[in-house]
């Protein structure tokens, strides 16, 4: 269960930082 809710975790991180770094250094 941890390995999962790791995972996820993860990947909510990757893709709150794709959404927010364009924003901070755009490309």
């Amino acid at each position: 269960m941890n390995e999962y809710i790791l995972l996820i975790t993860m990947a909510i991180s990757f893709a709150i930082t794709v959404v927010i770094s364009p924003m901070i250094i755009p490309f």
